[in-house]
């Protein structure tokens, strides 16, 4: 998954009289090698109110080599002599809680470690260090002393960035009587006072057969054709109604289609209410046919399933590592697929009779 930089946010509103102006800067908060370090970012300077007595203007923007940022805003004020007697500024924690982190900081933080600032009355610039990433909302205030009216507030957030993808686990092989339940492990995320920390339920989750070359899905299942010891009609309880037919070929189809969506709907995640279980005898009554027989002049209805051996005997064999054909299970967050694994399915099929043959009266 592409990583979102880690951003510092900041706004700033100033009153003067009923005026108001704003500022919005985004910075950068993470180091490579300490994740609480400031890093390389970009800026954005969004003033709130252009037609505001008071205009705002951004200066260089440093990159310290202590893994600081620094930032400067000019400022202007109309009437100029509205700071004849300076200003009062400090730097506060917002009271309220507004965002995920701000729960667990109380304000009881020493501010000075996280943000710093001077100002130059002179040449009317604020400067803004960025030390390390913080969890509630800062203010930094700024109060004219000759006019009370006239203030300043400047917010600056933390923007919280993903550090860490949601890792997924399955089973490796479909197995009777489990589950095919993808397990995830929460990402992780940055220190922030503002940003998203989404659940980590995946929203790509699938299972799909994948082909490559001669080893499609279709291979794996034999052909149907009249029964040596029957009279020809079958019976398969999703095609045709579940009525008498002779059309092999279309009762392959429909089996084939059955299973695959059977196979294809056990995949689960953690958070679903319902986790379906892999049942051996449910795939071998997908793969059961009935076939009719005569004894003693007496129609009798018999049960065929060596499709279903055939095709575990062929996806053991041809579904392999190297061959990289099989039943494949998906996982991700977002748009991207951090689980992409080949499934196994093993079955035994011992103490399964694959005939039987239901007899009606005979007559001797």
């Amino acid at each position: 998954m592409k990583k979102s930089k880690k951003t510092i946010i900041i706004s700033s509103a100033i009153c003067l009289t009923m005026s108001s102006a704003g500022l919005a800067l985004n910075l950068g908060m993470l180091n490579k090698n300490n994740p609480e370090t400031a890093e390389n970012s970009d800026f954005e300077l969004k003033p709130m109110d252009p037609d505001s007595q008071i205009k705002f203007s951004n200066g260089e923007i440093v990159s310290n080599q202590d893994g600081t940022k620094t930032t400067t805003v000019s400022y202007t004020i109309s009437p100029t002599n509205a700071d004849i007697n300076g200003f009062t500024s400090a730097l506060i924690w917002n009271s309220e809680a507004s965002d995920i982190d701000s729960n667990t900081w109380d304000g009881g933080q020493n501010i000075d470690e996280y943000v710093s600032y001077s100002i130059n009355t002179s040449t009317k610039v604020i400067t803004l260090n960025f030390l390390k990433s913080f969890g509630r909302e800062i203010k930094f205030i700024m109060t004219s002393n000759a006019y009370s009216n006239i203030k300043g507030t400047i917010t600056v957030n933390c923007v919280r960035k993903l550090t860490k993808d949601p890792t997924y686990q399955v089973r490796s092989a479909f197995e009777d009587g489990q589950t095919m339940t993808v397990s995830y492990n929460n990402a992780s995320f940055s220190l922030g006072s503002k940003g998203s920390r989404t659940t980590h339920t995946p929203n790509i989750l699938s299972c799909k057969y994948i082909q490559t070359g001669s080893t499609t899905l279709i291979s794996l299942f034999p052909q149907i054709t009249a029964l040596n010891f029957s009279y020809g009609n079958m019976k398969y309880p999703y095609f045709n109604e579940g009525k008498e037919t002779t059309d092999y070929a279309g009762i392959r189809t429909e089996m084939i289609k059955q299973v695959d969506n059977y196979i294809c709907s056990l995949v689960s995640h953690q958070a679903s209410e319902v986790k379906p279980i892999f049942s051996k005898k449910a795939l071998l009554d997908l793969m059961t046919v009935e076939y009719i027989t005569y004894y003693s002049y007496k129609e009798n209805w018999g049960y065929y399933s060596d499709y279903f051996y055939t095709f575990i005997n062929n996806y053991k064999t041809k579904c392999t590592d190297d061959s990289k054909a099989g039943y494949f299970i998906s996982a991700g967050y977002e748009e991207n697929t951090t689980l992409y694994q080949r499934e196994d399915i093993t079955i035994v099929p011992d103490g399964i009779n694959n005939f039987g043959i239901s007899i009606g009266n005979i007559d001797f």
